[in-house]
Protein backbone atom coordinates (compact mmCIF):
# COMPACT_ATOMS: atom_id res chain seq x y z
CA UNK A 1 0.00 0.00 0.00
CA UNK A 2 1.15 3.23 -0.80
CA UNK A 3 0.42 6.82 0.12
CA UNK A 4 -0.81 7.61 -3.34
CA UNK A 5 -3.12 5.16 -3.21
CA UNK A 6 -4.37 6.33 0.27
CA UNK A 7 -5.13 9.74 -0.60
CA UNK A 8 -6.88 8.38 -3.95
CA UNK A 9 -8.95 7.40 -1.82
CA UNK A 10 -10.05 10.31 0.50
CA UNK A 11 -9.96 12.19 -2.37
CA UNK A 12 -11.73 10.30 -5.22
CA UNK A 13 -14.96 10.47 -2.46
CA UNK A 14 -17.96 11.91 -2.71
CA UNK A 15 -17.04 13.34 0.90
CA UNK A 16 -17.86 16.88 1.99
CA UNK A 17 -14.64 18.47 2.48
CA UNK A 18 -14.68 18.68 6.27
CA UNK A 19 -14.87 15.15 6.13
CA UNK A 20 -11.47 14.71 3.91
CA UNK A 21 -10.26 16.88 6.71
CA UNK A 22 -11.20 14.62 9.46
CA UNK A 23 -10.00 11.95 7.47
CA UNK A 24 -6.25 13.12 7.16
CA UNK A 25 -6.06 14.13 10.89
CA UNK A 26 -7.76 10.50 11.22
CA UNK A 27 -4.96 8.83 9.56
CA UNK A 28 -2.24 11.17 10.96
CA UNK A 29 -3.16 10.63 14.23
CA UNK A 30 -3.72 14.24 15.24
CA UNK A 31 -7.47 13.65 16.61
CA UNK A 32 -7.55 14.58 20.70
CA UNK A 33 -8.83 11.86 22.42
CA UNK A 34 -9.21 11.32 26.12
CA UNK A 35 -5.58 9.45 26.17
CA UNK A 36 -4.12 12.51 24.59
CA UNK A 37 -5.76 14.72 27.67
CA UNK A 38 -4.65 12.55 29.65
CA UNK A 39 -0.54 12.76 28.77
CA UNK A 40 -1.31 16.68 29.04
CA UNK A 41 -3.03 16.13 32.62
CA UNK A 42 -6.44 17.21 31.59
CA UNK A 43 -8.39 14.14 31.62
CA UNK A 44 -8.26 10.41 33.14
CA UNK A 45 -8.23 8.94 29.48
CA UNK A 46 -10.74 6.86 29.97
CA UNK A 47 -13.31 5.98 27.12
CA UNK A 48 -16.29 8.28 27.46
CA UNK A 49 -18.74 5.73 26.11
CA UNK A 50 -17.67 2.80 27.14
CA UNK A 51 -16.04 4.29 30.62
CA UNK A 52 -13.84 0.89 30.42
CA UNK A 53 -10.92 1.25 28.61
CA UNK A 54 -8.09 4.07 27.58
CA UNK A 55 -9.85 6.14 24.67
CA UNK A 56 -7.00 5.67 21.70
CA UNK A 57 -7.94 6.57 18.45
CA UNK A 58 -8.43 2.85 17.59
CA UNK A 59 -10.21 2.58 20.58
CA UNK A 60 -12.31 4.95 20.09
CA UNK A 61 -13.36 4.16 15.98
CA UNK A 62 -13.62 0.67 16.60
CA UNK A 63 -12.45 -1.37 19.58
CA UNK A 64 -14.73 0.48 21.61
CA UNK A 65 -18.07 -1.67 22.42
CA UNK A 66 -20.45 1.04 21.84
CA UNK A 67 -19.14 1.24 18.35
CA UNK A 68 -18.62 -2.01 17.12
CA UNK A 69 -22.40 -2.25 17.02
CA UNK A 70 -22.86 1.11 14.68
CA UNK A 71 -19.95 -0.54 12.39
CA UNK A 72 -21.73 -4.07 12.24
CA UNK A 73 -24.97 -2.33 11.10
CA UNK A 74 -22.89 0.11 9.01
CA UNK A 75 -21.17 -2.55 6.99
CA UNK A 76 -24.57 -4.89 6.39
CA UNK A 77 -26.12 -1.13 5.12
CA UNK A 78 -23.21 -1.02 3.19
CA UNK A 79 -23.38 -4.41 1.65
CA UNK A 80 -27.27 -3.39 -0.08
CA UNK A 81 -25.34 -0.90 -2.07
CA UNK A 82 -22.53 -2.88 -3.01
CA UNK A 83 -24.06 -6.52 -2.82
CA UNK A 84 -20.93 -8.09 -4.76
CA UNK A 85 -18.42 -7.11 -2.53
CA UNK A 86 -16.54 -8.65 0.44
CA UNK A 87 -16.78 -6.44 3.24
CA UNK A 88 -15.95 -7.12 6.73
CA UNK A 89 -14.96 -5.21 9.64
CA UNK A 90 -11.48 -4.89 9.94
CA UNK A 91 -9.59 -1.70 10.80
CA UNK A 92 -7.72 -0.90 7.84
CA UNK A 93 -10.58 -0.84 6.13
CA UNK A 94 -11.74 1.65 8.57
CA UNK A 95 -8.52 3.35 8.24
CA UNK A 96 -7.91 4.05 4.48
CA UNK A 97 -10.70 2.47 2.97
CA UNK A 98 -11.25 -0.20 0.15
CA UNK A 99 -8.50 0.30 -2.23
CA UNK A 100 -9.19 -3.08 -4.30
CA UNK A 101 -12.86 -2.54 -4.97
CA UNK A 102 -14.47 -1.28 -8.36
CA UNK A 103 -17.26 -0.19 -6.10
CA UNK A 104 -14.58 1.52 -4.14
CA UNK A 105 -15.42 5.48 -4.11
CA UNK A 106 -19.69 4.88 -2.38
CA UNK A 107 -17.96 2.55 -0.39
CA UNK A 108 -15.09 4.94 1.03
CA UNK A 109 -17.70 7.95 0.86
CA UNK A 110 -20.07 5.79 3.16
CA UNK A 111 -17.31 4.71 5.47
CA UNK A 112 -15.54 8.27 5.75
CA UNK A 113 -19.00 9.91 6.04
CA UNK A 114 -20.00 7.52 8.90
CA UNK A 115 -16.42 8.07 10.44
Amino acid sequence: MNWITIWNNVFDSYCFNSCKEFQWKFIHNVIFTEHKFLLMGYSNGICNLCSNNIETIRHLFFDCSKIQHLWKVCIEQLKVFVPNEQLSLIYTLLVIGSVNSKHKTITNTFLFETK
